[in-house]
């Protein structure tokens, strides 16, 4: 998979991240599913020190969702799919030590969903997708002291249909898109206050997107082709 270098340190930060094995209190779950008409759902919920939670599909029909909501938590969740229609979410909430979620998908429909909220210190997301239809949304939302809080977000998009998505409210914000091919539409929204945003795009149709509130600020904006569209609005 063609992933940009922005991810893949992302994707190391998240993986460092997670346990070994349980501790006392801690929520740990895993499924895997190789087959044709795939569904699977983790909830996991309470006071605990950790709520870690993997989901791996390959095969047909895929679905999956992941559910965290804790008190003095850290959230970590990760679904991977591989194989065809795809479709997966992941929802984090509660007063948490950090929310931290990733969506890898490969092959054909495609989709993907992360809503982070709550009281926390980080937010950290990454959808990274390959081939087909495609779609991805990042929401964030965090009411941490603003000194240590932080929104970090990463898509990736190689393959087709296209589309992305990253809304952050709060402060200490980060976003990030890359769409490499074809249809391609990409929207970053931020608000008040630290802002940063990034948006590559390479192939076709293109149609972009960026909407910052401020005092602070940052852009970076690279496109090479096709379609083009602009809007920027920075305040």
């Amino acid at each position: 998979m063609n992933i940009k270098p922005s991810s893949i340190l992302l994707l190391s930060a998240l993986a460092t991240a997670s346990p070994a094995g349980a501790e006392a209190g801690e929520n740990i779950s895993s499924i895997e599913q190789i087959g044709a008409d795939q569904t699977a759902e983790i909830v996991q919920q309470g006071a605990n020190p950790m709520n870690d939670a993997r989901l791996r599909q390959s095969g047909a029909g895929n679905e999956a969702s992941l559910t965290q909501d804790g008190a003095e938590t850290a959230n970590r969740a990760r679904i991977d799919q591989d194989g065809t229609a795809n479709t997966a979410v992941i929802g984090q909430t509660g007063v948490s030590l950090s929310n931290e979620a990733e969506i890898v998908q490969t092959g054909q429909h495609n989709s993907a969903s992360v809503a982070q909220s709550g009281d926390g210190n980080a937010n950290i997301a990454a959808i990274l997708q390959q081939g087909g239809l495609n779609s991805a949304s990042i929401h964030q939302h965090a009411a941490a002291d603003p000194a240590i809080r932080r929104n970090i977000a990463a898509i990736s998009q190689n393959g087709d249909g296209n589309s992305a998505d990253v809304v952050q409210d709060g402060t200490g914000h980060e976003a990030d898109i890359l769409q490499d091919g074809s249809g391609n539409e990409a929207t970053i929204k931020q608000s008040d206050s630290d802002q940063q945003a990034i948006l590559n795009q390479f192939g076709d149709n293109n149609s972009w997107t960026i909407d910052q509130s401020g005092p602070a600020g940052g852009l970076t904006v690279e496109q090479f082709g096709s379609g083009g569209g602009v809007i920027i609005t920075q305040f």
